[in-house]
């Protein structure tokens, strides 16, 4: 059994970064305890969907596209993890990372992240300028 997370320079670590970052919190979360894990999945969530409104930013999106980019970015967690976890990591505990997903991120992004997202949407003016 693996007692570190992957290395950087490791595929995984490459190019599946939220994986080794699920992965610490799986086997960190025992001594950090709920708060921490919770915390996490919230934080997670909120971190990816400003990469999405910044790349919708970039990509000069219409507010209605750059909302949806910012969703699916902020969802990544609970849409891709779970399956890509299993596949990867077959030893990380499943009763974590599950209900984090689907228990505490799922809901947070329904009830206040879409909101935040379209909220700075607005206020930084993405497809403000209609095409």
């Amino acid at each position: 059994m693996l007692t570190e997370p992957p290395q950087a320079d490791s595929p995984v670590g490459n190019t599946l970064d939220l994986l080794r970052y699920t992965w610490l919190t799986a086997t960190g979360g025992g001594k950090h305890g709920i708060v921490f894990l919770v915390a996490f999945g919230i934080v997670g969530a909120v971190a990816q969907g400003l990469v999405g409104v910044g790349t919708a930013w970039v990509l000069q999106l219409d507010r209605g596209d750059a909302l949806l980019l910012a969703i699916l970015f902020g969802s990544a967690s609970y849409i891709a993890v779970p399956a890509a976890l299993r596949l990867v990591l077959p030893k990380a505990n499943p009763s974590l990372y599950i209900p984090l997903s689907l228990a505490v991120t799922f809901p947070f992004n329904i009830i206040v992240g879409i909101p935040l997202y379209h909220l700075l949407i607005g206020a930084l003016g993405i497809g403000a300028g209609g095409s």
